[in-house]
């Protein structure tokens, strides 16, 4: 850490810590700003909303920290620098981490800095257009991934799943432990997890993704099952989706 401070600050003049500290005094602006307290990022039934909320958070802070830190170079240095975070890249021990545990932490560096980008030249630069997005919250991966799909002429908002009587159809002896949403960007995780198929093809089975729910179950004798439902932009989509993770489930279960 202390050989890459060096590093910026012959090439910026400006050191790792001192864009660290912006980005932190971003922070502290934006809760004076919008409280983040009230942000409901408290929601254990939706890590998806979660993520995507923030992604604005940070997204804003790290836009912040680098434009400081960058300057002028800026527009030309940071999609590499979010290529690394898009990649998982994270250092000392937690590189070591499983895939899914990586990429989830550096989601809302990566992507969610790509968010803010777009965001302001949508607006020509104007800053407002963060405060506004404070007040109308994204709240899905899909928004932070494509952009449009949050302030374009037809906004997408995911689809709440509800999947009614589950319990009484496990039945007697299973106790539910978890129900969550994965979202567009854990979908592709899981696609990618076992490479089945090709890149291009995992990423555009997940992008019709309008809507998630999962729920887990566990019985006396430590046994798990789990029920997943999920809407798509359309029919094809949901086909797409479904021949891929079906490729997904024979290749994890021989």
């Amino acid at each position: 850490m202390k050989d890459q401070d060096e590093q910026f600050k012959q090439m910026f003049g400006v050191g790792m810590e001192d864009i660290t500290f912006v980005h932190e005094l971003n922070h502290a602006a934006q809760d004076q700003n919008h409280d983040l307290n009230s942000l409901p990022l408290d929601d254990e039934t939706n890590d998806d909303q979660i993520a995507a909320i923030k992604g604005l958070i940070e997204g804003d802070a790290s836009a912040v920290g680098w434009k400081f830190g960058l300057k002028d170079k800026y527009d030309g240095i940071i999609g590499m620098i979010n290529g690394q975070y898009k990649q998982g890249t994270l250092g000392g021990k937690a590189q070591k981490l499983p895939a899914y545990l990586r990429k989830t932490l550096a989601f809302p560096y990566g992507y969610g800095t790509d968010f803010v980008n777009a965001l302001l030249k949508n607006a020509n630069d104007e800053w407002s257009a963060i405060d506004k997005a404070f007040e109308t919250l994204p709240l899905s991966t899909e928004q932070i991934l494509h952009p449009k799909k949050y302030f374009g002429t037809e906004p997408d908002w995911p689809t709440v799943i509800e999947i009614k009587d589950l319990d009484k159809i496990v039945g007697e002896g299973w106790k539910r432990t978890v129900t969550n949403v994965h979202g567009e960007f854990v979908t592709k995780l899981i696609l990618d997890e076992f490479k089945v198929g090709k890149r291009d093809s995992r990423e555009k089975a997940s992008e019709g993704w309008d809507g998630d729910r999962y729920v887990c179950y566990e019985d006396s004798k430590s046994n798990t099952c789990s029920v997943w439902a999920s809407t798509w932009d359309s029919k094809d989509d949901a086909v797409e989706f479904f021949d891929l993770y079906s490729k997904v489930l024979e290749a994890k279960y021989k």
